[in-house]
């Protein structure tokens, strides 16, 4: 599926699998209560534990989280690859996977499909393993 169909699922509230650098993943839009709770749902995964979401570059990630200077610093040193990092979410980011959450987890891969992805949406999705 191309990135633009996914794009165009994810945006609709769908959710997607799709393959990224370390695993196939299950893709939907970050922010969203709804589709992130299809996530939850599909994966029978306890709330409490947090999911991850995908950016397509640091400007995208310091949309959404603070960036200072130990996490610039691995970012610069390792991304895009196989590094989530878990950073103080920025005010105003609430729903989806920041719901009543203080830290929201993202990273840049190192795939070309899942950073088409991500630049098409324009905001995170989802990085969850499908199993």
């Amino acid at each position: 599926m191309a990135a633009k169909t996914t794009a165009h699922v994810i945006a609709a509230g769908g959710v997607v699998l799709y393959p990224t650098d370390t695993l196939y993943g299950l893709g939907a839009d970050a922010l969203s209560n709804e589709a992130v709770a299809k996530v939850y749902d599909l994966k029978g995964r306890d709330e409490r534990k947090p999911i991850h979401a995908i950016v397509a570059d640091e400007e995208m990630m310091e949309a959404y989280a603070e960036l200072g200077g130990s996490a610039k610093a691995l970012a610069s040193q390792f991304l895009p690859g196989a590094l989530t990092l878990v950073l103080r979410k920025k005010e105003g980011v609430e729903g989806g996977i920041a719901k009543g959450r203080t830290t929201i987890g993202l990273r840049i891969p190192n795939d070309e499909f899942c950073l088409a992805l991500a630049r098409i949406l324009g905001r995170p999705y989802t990085t969850t393993s499908a199993r």
